[in-house]
């Protein structure tokens, strides 16, 4: 995490703990974009093909991606994610 602390003189210092958050929303978008450059967007779309409606709905109409959203953790699951891989994802996505 990035902490910003400014004294009673101004002067501002950055500390950087070296642990990014994760975010607990990206756009469909992001995440999109995320998998397409980590080469699992194909993977994805195989297993989303072979899924049940509301996955498929999920898919083409959420706008949002939460990263609590049970259809995107068994999607990661179906991939052999991690949580520690999903979260690399989800911030991946966010810079984008």
């Amino acid at each position: 995490m990035i902490t910003i602390r400014i004294s009673a003189d101004g002067t501002r210092t950055v500390e950087d703990d070296g642990i990014s958050h994760v975010p607990d929303v990206i756009t469909a978008v992001q995440g999109r974009l995320a998998l397409l450059q980590a080469g699992l967007l194909d993977s994805v779309e195989s297993s989303i093909s072979v899924a049940s409606q509301e996955v498929q709905i999920f898919w083409e109409f959420a706008t949002e991606w939460h990263r609590g959203n049970a259809v995107l953790i068994a999607l990661g699951q179906s991939l052999h994610l991690n949580d520690s891989q999903v979260d690399d994802l989800f911030r991946r996505a966010k810079g984008l």
